[in-house]
């Protein structure tokens, strides 16, 4: 977010003591020119430097995802002074292998909002319609996961512990011990599972199966 520079009484000001405040906001004003010409300039537009300010003084922004697409308007801003606000595509940090010891700390913990019976966790917290449709609450369909028993469990600890040893992992911005999403593949079968990080300090996971093509396009 971009404002302009506003200090109680800087009015009663000196000269003297306004010029570093002055200069801050010609500044200002010059990066947002710039950061609008290239928007209007990926969709063809042109305006004045006095058309840039009159919007920039009413206006916010969001910049574009992507070239060609419009800057969108989210509302005024008053006397608040100009507002530029661009979005960036969610970032994949680089992270260094994760050691043994981390490997060996992560779970398999499992959720209700993927089970239709009772597993080791308590009672599900989803069902399935006449048709054999999964869903849950705020959910028109989920995915179920099987595994039920502490053996599962205990079997889908080693997967979740075989993938993060193999790097079969994808890290999202703002995770923290451990990669938010993991894959495994069954060594005796053709099928595929997911793991969702719900505790990124214990490196506790849950999962479902999924196809290959939802595996690749999730891990690329």
């Amino acid at each position: 977010m971009i404002y302009k520079l506003r200090l109680p009484g800087l009015e009663d000001q000196p000269s003297f003591a306004l010029e570093p405040a002055r200069q801050f906001n010609a500044a200002l004003d010059r990066l947002v020119l710039i950061a609008l010409d290239n928007v209007n300039g990926a969709t063809g537009q042109t305006a004045s430097t006095q058309g840039h300010l009159s919007v920039l003084n009413k206006k916010r922004y969001i910049g574009p995802r992507h070239a060609g697409s419009k800057p969108r308007r989210l509302g005024s801003l008053g006397a608040r002074g100009p507002l530029l606000m661009v979005r960036r595509p969610r970032q994949a940090p680089l992270r260094s292998r994760l050691t043994e010891e981390h490997i060996l700390r992560a779970s398999y913990r499992g959720s209700d909002e993927h089970k239709t019976t009772r597993w080791w966790g308590g009672l599900p917290g989803a069902w399935t319609d006449p048709r054999g449709r999964a869903s849950r609450p705020k959910r028109q369909l989920t995915t179920i996961c099987p595994l039920t028993t502490a053996t599962e469990r205990d079997l889908a600890t080693s997967w979740v512990r075989g993938a993060l040893g193999r790097a079969q992992i994808k890290w999202l911005e703002g995770d923290k011990d451990f990669p938010h999403f993991i894959w495994y593949q069954e060594e005796d079968t053709d099928r595929f599972w997911i793991g969702r990080c719900v505790n990124g300090i214990l490196g506790e996971y849950k999962g479902w199966p999924i196809s290959r093509r939802e595996r690749d396009e999730i891990f690329g």
